[in-house]
C-alpha cells in the first residue's frame, strides 16, 4: 500500500502511535547558479565602499588598541 502512495496508520489499543507514508516526491534540482545574472546585477546596484577591506581592518585592530 505505502509502494502505491497510501498512508498506513500504525495502532495500539485504538490510538495512532506512529504513521507509514511514502517518502515525499523528489523535488527537481535547483541549477546552483539559475539567478547568477540576478545577483551580479544585485550586487552592482549595492554602494561602492570608499576604503578597501584591508583599510576596515586595520582601522578595526588599532581601535581596540
Amino acid at each position: 500500500m505505502i509502494q502505491n502512495g497510501e498512508s498506513v496508520a500504525i495502532t495500539s489499543r485504538r490510538k495512532i502511535v506512529a504513521t507509514l507514508t511514502p517518502p515525499p516526491a523528489k523535488t527537481p534540482a535547483k541549477r546552483p547558479w539559475a539567478d547568477v545574472d540576478a545577483y551580479f546585477q544585485h550586487l552592482l546596484a549595492q554602494p561602492k565602499l570608499r576604503v578597501s577591506g584591508a583599510e576596515i581592518i586595520r582601522e578595526d585592530r588599532d581601535s581596540r588598541d
